[in-house]
């Protein structure tokens, strides 16, 4: 019989515990690994806010450099537009494209890519959006449940209503299918069901006749996607929702040449021409290069749409600004009870019960300025680079003075090799 060793948790996780968190916010830069099931609630919307103008049925287009909040950005909107209570809700579809697996594509076959896969993306999150809304109030419920066990839990819906849920289920991805296995029989929480597919924004009650709905869909077989963009529109009308937004992002993931981005997306911008009449709007998330593209090609494709069009560009953002990124991030993380700061630590003489709010938590004596302030100035307008600094931060501390018997705070002389330390290492 095989025996298991239970893993000592590491030092930094040791000091995260320490700190009364619940989990390690600063784990990742990338906004898409966090753990935090509420990152729309943490988001930290700049001023004017631009969440207010991505709301709008209109198409957008987001421009910012690497590591400015781009994913970010994409997130909070999905976040909204999933936790939104509207009777007739709007369907928000993430489609993150793989540049390099057609990189030497030729027009017709990017094209094709292009429309597969937001197929099958709009299948996935279709199915995903229906079991979230289902799962709550009856009055969201895009099909009615007939609660009384045993009986079909599609049996007062409609024969097309029925015939559009199950030609969504036929397409959706392996991973989603299996988490809907998992459902069906039980074996997955109602908070960690599509975890690794799309971000955990609504709390799924796994009731009976949600168990035996789910059962009903994972039998339907895979099929191939059907490439009829307007035929998936329809069943996501049929099933509840009213606008369709496509949210495009992480186009340039691997450093692509502007060159091939721009040959990249011109088959998309085709199909979206090719949907002028339907309530879809694409909502691009672009690197700063793709500007002149999108002025002196994108627009003019655009011109003929009734559509309007929103540019935004996310530039330096304030130190006040990062600041508030890290404060909601520890807010997100707290388990809202207190931690005890040692008494040794600086301009206190005894015990203090204290919430930890922010990394000036750290100073020692001889620390009179604020950590967090200096960090902000470090990351020169980058949300992604202060995160960084902030987790290297941890790092750093976790093997030096929280190393030394538990010791919470920094001396003068830490900081300044941790200035030294971060001086001599490149961020991402």
């Amino acid at each position: 019989m095989a025996t298991y060793t239970r893993r000592e948790p590491t030092l930094r996780e040791q000091l995260i515990a320490a700190m009364g968190l619940r989990y390690d916010p600063f784990v990742s830069s990338v906004s898409e690994s966090l753990p935090a099931a509420d990152f729309g609630a943490t988001y930290v919307d700049p001023t004017p806010s631009l969440l207010d103008r991505l709301i709008l049925p209109s198409h957008a287009f987001v421009f910012a450099d690497y590591g400015m909040g781009k994913t970010a950005t994409r997130l909070a909107l999905e976040f909204f537009l999933r936790d939104n209570d509207e009777p007739s809700p709007t369907l928000s579809i993430s489609y993150t494209p793989r540049m390099l697996d057609v990189i030497l594509a030729s027009s017709q076959e990017l094209y094709l890519h292009h429309a597969e896969a937001l197929v099958r993306a709009m299948a996935d999150d279709m199915v995903i959006q229906f079991i979230e809304r289902y799962s709550e109030r009856s009055d969201l419920r895009p099909l009615a449940v007939i609660d009384a066990p045993g009986t079909d839990p599609l049996a007062s819906s409609s024969e097309t209503q029925r015939t559009a849920l199950r030609r969504q289920t036929g397409m959706i991805s392996p991973a989603l299918r299996r988490a809907l296995q998992g459902l069906a029989h039980g074996s997955i929480s109602g908070t960690s069901i599509w975890h690794d597919i799309r971000p955990a924004v609504r709390y799924v009650e796994v009731t009976p006749q949600l168990q035996q709905l789910v059962a009903l869909m994972v039998d339907v077989p895979r099929v191939p996607a059907d490439l009829d963009l307007q035929a998936a529109l329809a069943d996501a009308q049929l099933l509840g929702f009213q606008d369709v937004f496509v949210l495009v992002d992480a186009i340039d993931a691997g450093s692509i040449k502007v060159e091939a981005l721009e040959r990249f997306l011109e088959p998309l911008i085709a199909i979206i021409v090719s949907l002028r009449q339907s309530p879809v709007f694409f909502k691009f998330f672009l690197p700063q290069t793709l500007k002149p593209y999108f002025n002196d090609y994108i627009r003019l494709q655009f011109g003929g749409l009734t559509a309007p069009i929103e540019v935004a560009k996310i530039n330096n953002i304030p130190e006040s600004f990062l600041i508030r990124i890290v404060n909601e991030r520890f807010a997100a993380a707290s388990n809202e009870r207190f931690a005890t700061i040692d008494s040794q630590r600086a301009n206190t003489s005894s015990s203090n019960n204290v919430r930890i709010r922010n990394l000036d938590w750290f100073r020692g004596e001889g620390l009179s300025d604020s950590i967090q302030s200096i960090l902000a100035g470090m990351a020169r307008g980058s949300p992604r680079r202060m995160i960084e600094l902030v987790s290297s931060l941890l790092d750093f501390h976790s093997t030096h003075g929280f190393r030394d018997g538990g010791r919470r705070w920094m001396t003068p002389s830490e900081w300044e090799n941790f200035l030294v330390n971060v001086a001599h290492s490149p961020l991402a």
